[in-house]
């Protein structure tokens, strides 16, 4: 299983644009979500975390601690016809040149296991879900790249990394990393991942459905929305909760930050369930996480 992470504060997105370090500790906390889902579930597939960027030990830490190989890998620019909100998306192309692995199974950061899928990299490659992209009049179908299941490629590697140098005309589609598969794969035999295996919750309407659910992709727009966590669904909604709460602990552990500390304007990243402040859990750590922490700082 391969995880990517790239963080650059000049490629985070607008609404973090003033405070870059907000964006980066929400992102590893998703991240340490899901790895704490994969152990929950019992994976027994090697995780393997791939980092680019502005990177800061001891957030790192927290993921050997569970296993994880870290290793580096060279930061991908986002294409010059990027949509900002996708820029770090392009991290996962890197996933093509993993080429000690015959097979590479790749998560999104926001996604959610729910249950073991360790005999999906026996699937045929390359697998994504196929989904409706919205906007337009029209029915357009695009690869979802949140769970793609993979064979890396050293030409394909190439290609990628060609078209999003490109200057000219954008690739068609959501303007990130889908585009460039899209394009990637357009001569080439695609495998359909269910439904399950790369869930939002907008889609999940009754009891049977959260059942079913493999890997719940749990996107920022629906995150904590009151109309799309499972309420009536406890025991989905509880294993989603106790994972965010118990990766946003493991992450005031390591600011050195008790819980109560108060919410700052700087750097912090906050969750509430539903719609009171009950269970809000902060991690500000403007004091002791400056900019220029790298790999081997604090």
């Amino acid at each position: 299983m391969a995880l990517f992470y790239g963080y650059v504060p000049a490629h985070v997105r607008v609404h973090n644009r003033q405070t870059p370090l907000k964006q980066y500790l929400g992102d590893m906390m998703l991240l340490l979500r899901l790895v704490l889902s994969l152990r929950r579930v019992g994976t027994s597939l090697p995780v393997h975390l791939y980092l680019s960027g502005d990177r800061h030990a001891k957030y790192e830490r927290l993921f050997e601690e569970q296993g994880v190989q870290l290793s580096d890998a060279p930061y991908v620019n986002p294409a010059h016809w990027a949509n900002p909100w996708h820029a770090g998306t392009f991290a996962k192309l890197h996933a093509l040149s993993l080429a000690a692995f015959d097979t590479v199974l790749v998560l999104d950061l926001d996604c959610v296991v729910l249950r073991n899928i360790d005999h999906v990299v026996a699937w045929p490659t390359p697998s994504f879900r196929y989904q409706v992209a919205r906007g337009g009049a029209g029915c357009d179908w695009e690869l979802q790249s949140g769970v793609m299941l993979l064979r890396p490629n050293a030409h394909a590697h190439g290609r990628a990394l060609r078209m999003i140098a490109r200057t000219s005309d954008k690739l068609p589609g959501d303007r990130g990393d889908q585009s460039v598969w899209r394009a990637l794969y357009t001569n080439t035999t695609l495998h359909e991942l269910p439904a399950a295996f790369n869930a939002f919750k907008y889609e999940l309407n009754d009891a049977d459905e959260w059942a079913s659910v493999s890997v719940l992709h749990d996107g920022w727009m629906q995150r904590w929305e009151q109309g799309h966590w499972p309420v009536a669904y406890p025991d989905v909604g509880n294993v989603l909760y106790a994972l965010t709460t118990n990766a946003s602990r493991l992450m005031i552990r390591a600011a050195n930050l008790s819980s109560d500390v108060p919410r700052s304007a700087h750097t912090c990243y906050y969750q509430r369930r539903g719609a009171t402040r009950s269970g809000i859990l902060y991690i500000c750590d403007h004091v002791n996480l400056s900019a220029t922490t790298k790999l081997h700082g604090q």
